[in-house]
């Protein structure tokens, strides 16, 4: 980021997944990056999407459309979640998010414990976090994708040798919720083991 400013080339922080998920409105922030950021886009916990730009990089009217442009519904949607996040102490060190991100960090490692072949590498914070199951081939990802979707559980794949099991939380899980899923979690692995002749 340093040399694109140094070399006046734009640095463009993509957040569609990101923001509001690791502790701040911004992962950018979350890192002490904003003084190195010049356009950033920003969607899916706002319900609709934005880009944001520095004034250098401000486009002329009518030159953003599509995917960045919004309804006034959906735009004071994406106010009110905003003013929510802020009001209701999601945000900051000590937020509901960053306490969310601790809490699903200790449901890891109890759950590593119970299957340390089961549960590889993980990463994450906030309502973020992905780990590598297994060997992390794409066809054992596929499979537990599938079985945590038959137990109720949404997760997604991500990456690949090694693929991830990646999970995006709502910022508001109640620790009941949390609890239910990763019992979900488990059984799906534990399916999966099962079925491939896989070791937790």
């Amino acid at each position: 980021m340093e040399r694109c400013r140094a070399a006046r080339v734009a640095v463009w922080v993509d957040e569609v997944q990101t923001f509001a998920r690791t502790g701040e409105l911004f992962a950018y922030r979350t890192f002490g990056l904003e003084e190195l950021v010049d356009v950033v886009t920003c969607g899916k916990a706002l319900q609709g999407s934005a880009v944001l730009f520095r004034a250098p990089y401000n486009p002329k009217p009518g030159l953003v459309a599509g995917t960045f442009a919004g309804s006034t519904v959906g735009l004071a949607v994406g106010a009110r979640i905003i003013e929510r996040l802020e009001a209701e102490g999601y945000l900051g060190a000590d937020g509901r998010i960053t306490v969310l991100g601790e809490r699903v960090v200790r449901r890891f490692e109890a759950l590593r414990r119970r299957m340390p072949r089961a549960v590889g590498a993980h990463s994450g914070i906030g309502a973020m976090h992905a780990f590598v199951p297994f060997d992390g081939s794409s066809a054992v990802v596929q499979a537990i994708v599938e079985a945590a979707f038959e137990e109720g559980l949404f997760v997604w794949s991500a990456g690949v040798a090694p693929a991830k099991i990646r999970m995006l939380l709502p910022v508001n899980t109640t620790d009941e919720e949390l609890e239910s899923g990763f019992a979900m979690l488990e059984k799906a692995l534990r399916r999966v083991a099962e079925a491939r002749g896989l070791s937790c």
